[in-house]
């Protein structure tokens, strides 16, 4: 029941909005022919994807590339048609007092340009009294009337809702800021901002793209302790990923790092934090322990070259029985079979 009136406030919400483009509806009064100068580069571009276009006609397009030339074009002369937008004005304003929905109202008033704050208070207290007796759709017409408001109206609508003050304040960041898909897209958000997403936002995507836009400011300034806090603490597995990534290389401490790749539960914190060990770590023991291992491929060759083997000695190391037969046979090959220190390893190893 309550998704189908929330799809019915949708559908009259993007009614309405088609119904207020008409008040800048303009009419053609007049014309006149204008001489515009053009691109050849952007004719060329249209030419290549339009099958009209034959490879001779775009052979000599191409020739002109870089240059430009004049076209006469027809622009029409338009002005305001009154007509159509005082008849929107009063379609728009009978909404306003008598639609079903409040949100409907609310937005009818603003593409009006009407101050509606007494109007939208008196819209709350009502939706506040109706949610006892029509639950589902006061709840779906306060949502959609929740989602447009701003200021200390929408924290009171929020409150009916059962939003808290920082969680209404995480929706107007959302709206404001039009967050909206991948956490690189966003807008510019402080420090504060970011804070208040990460713990409030009502979604966890955008709690969890809240998370990485912190780590990404963090490994900026490169604050160890805050991106600790998060791969430590945080409840989203994107984001703990993500500062345990970050963290590694501004670790100096080897029983951090330590800890790390053995408990870590993400294979590139491991990885990461594996080779930085082998690179930092002063104990042979525990390099040739890394080494020997044989449990991730990167941390195996930095450790080997920590303790100064050949780049052939890991080759060989890490690989399985057949890609050793291989490479001590190219190893022969090049070397000669019968040849001493070449013929020795081959009996040796097979």
């Amino acid at each position: 029941m309550e998704i189908k009136m929330a799809t019915g406030l949708k559908f009259c919400l993007e009614e309405l909005a088609r119904i207020g483009t008409r008040l800048f509806a303009k009419r053609v009064v007049d014309g006149h022919w204008e001489e515009r100068e053009e691109s050849y580069d952007d004719l060329i571009d249209r030419a290549a994807g339009s099958a009209a276009c034959s490879d001779a006609s775009f052979n000599r397009i191409c020739s002109h590339a870089g240059q430009t030339y004049t076209e006469r074009v027809w622009v029409e002369d338009s002005e305001p048609d009154e007509d159509i937008r005082q008849a929107t004005q009063n379609q728009l304003q009978h909404i306003m007092n008598h639609a079903e929905w409040y949100a409907v109202r609310y937005e009818a008033g603003r593409l009006l340009e009407q101050n509606t704050d007494e109007r939208t208070d008196f819209w709350i207290s009502e939706l506040e009294k109706e949610l006892q007796a029509m639950p589902e759709k006061a709840k779906a017409d306060l949502e959609g009337l929740y989602k447009l408001l701003e200021g200390e109206q929408k924290i009171r609508a929020g409150k009916l809702l059962g939003y808290t003050e920082a969680e209404v304040e995480a929706d107007t960041l959302i709206a404001k800021h039009k967050l909206e898909g991948s956490y690189g897209y966003w807008g510019e958000l402080n420090s504060r901002e970011l804070r208040i997403l990460y713990e409030s936002a009502r979604e966890r995507k955008n709690m969890e793209n809240a998370g990485r836009r912190i780590i990404d400011d963090l490994k900026k300034r490169k604050e160890s302790s805050g991106l600790r806090e998060l791969y430590n603490e945080s409840e989203f597995c994107i984001v703990r990923r993500a500062a345990g990534i970050a963290l590694v290389p501004l670790i100096e401490d080897t029983a951090e790092l330590r800890k790390m790749y053995f408990a870590s539960k993400f294979p590139e914190v491991e990885r990461d934090a594996g080779v930085r060990l082998a690179e930092l770590t002063q104990n042979k023991t525990e390099l040739q322990m890394l080494y020997n291992e044989l449990k991730v491929p990167e941390v195996v060759e930095a450790a080997g070259k920590a303790l100064g083997y050949s780049g052939l000695r890991i080759l060989y190391h890490t690989s399985d029985k057949i890609e050793r037969r291989i490479l001590i046979g190219c190893l022969a090959a090049a070397g000669g079979i019968t040849g001493g220190i070449g013929y020795a390893m081959y009996k040796y190893l097979f």
